[in-house]
């Protein structure tokens, strides 16, 4: 009787995180291609390249003045990171960006948690908004914080 108890708890609890994990996971949304350059256009960059880079996310890469910025949206779960900190030179700086708050290093836990939410909202039928999270590799003589990130954050 123990047994058959075991069984049925443990396909009561294992059922539902298969279904969460099987469920597709938050895709990367197209900011690079329009949002992401109107943002910068708009807070008075020009944009001088917008690409695809070798992590497979788009880089897009703008100048003002004698500052310039490379910015893309990074997976949530790290992947693009190194990719990220291997396009800076020595002399630049990689923040990231999420929810409109810049850091120096990557957030983790806040992502997570949305991503599996999405993932459980997704299953119930619940429409969410993505959260990105916004990799930027910028010159030393950049000021990142004048930008109003919590524009293209949400």
């Amino acid at each position: 009787m123990a047994r058959v108890a075991l069984f049925l708890l443990l396909l009561l609890t294992l059922t539902p995180k298969l279904l969460i994990y099987a469920a597709a996971p938050p895709r990367p949304t197209d900011l690079g291609w329009g949002t992401l350059p109107a943002f910068l256009e708009e807070a008075g960059w020009s944009i001088t390249a917008v690409e695809t880079a070798s992590g497979g996310f788009v880089l897009v890469t703008a100048q003002r003045e004698h500052c310039r910025l490379r910015v893309a949206e990074v997976d949530p779960s790290g992947q693009h990171t190194d990719v990220l900190r291997n396009l800076a030179q020595s002399s630049d700086w990689v923040s990231f960006v999420y929810e409109g708050v810049l850091s120096d290093e990557p957030p983790w836990w806040r992502p997570w948690l949305y991503s599996h939410w999405n993932r459980i909202s997704s299953l119930i039928g619940l429409a969410s908004a993505p959260r990105p999270i916004l990799g930027v590799v910028s010159s030393g003589t950049c000021d990142l914080m004048s930008l109003p990130w919590r524009k293209v954050a949400i």
